[in-house]
């Protein structure tokens, strides 16, 4: 719950159109789940996708997305790279990553083998390691569009771990919070 209620402070503010819809906490999009916090004109939602491992149930990664006004995240780093490239809200995608991962590497994104996004590892908690990048409006269609996506990463080990992110459905999960 401590890493949710920090996923809906750095999505800021869900602009009204979203806002004024009837999403509802559970909701599911194929492989994408919906997730509200709050009431009127507070509450946020955003789409997650979880990994877990089969054998403990215990959370590997966790990839959110959600809406915030653009005018938020000036000065901060928006794929690819153009804030006037945006509209006036973007997502920003959140990575929930485990414990005992190479920091200086980071978090790449690829997205049909194809579009790489990488993500900055903002810090650490008992919780997890948090990543976070904002997406514009071309960088949203990507993934969009896309049919599957690999998150990756190194442990301290230097192990390189790659896991899948399945993209069906994000689509639509978007539509709905946005």
């Amino acid at each position: 719950m401590k890493y949710l209620l920090f996923v809906f402070l750095l999505l800021l503010a869900v602009p009204a159109s979203a806002q004024d819809k009837a999403v509802t906490s559970g909701t599911q999009y194929d492989s994408w789940m919906i997730r509200c916090e709050g009431e009127g004109t507070a509450r946020q939602c955003e789409t997650f996708q979880r990994l877990t491992r089969a054998a403990t149930g215990e959370r590997m990664i966790e990839f959110a997305l959600g809406f915030t006004s653009i005018e938020k995240l000036r000065g901060q780093s928006i794929a690819p790279s153009s804030v006037a490239a945006a509209k006036t809200e973007a997502a920003r995608a959140v990575i929930v990553l485990p414990l005992g991962i190479l920091l200086p590497d980071g978090v790449t994104l690829l997205i049909d083998n194809k579009h790489r996004f990488a993500f900055q590892i903002r810090y650490c908690t008992p919780d997890g390691c948090y990543a976070t990048l904002n997406l514009n409006r071309g960088a949203q269609d990507q993934l969009t569009r896309g049919f599957n996506a690999a998150i990756t990463f190194r442990t301290m080990d230097s192990q390189d771990i790659s896991l899948p992110i399945d993209l069906k459905g994000l689509g639509s999960a978007l539509q709905a919070i946005r």
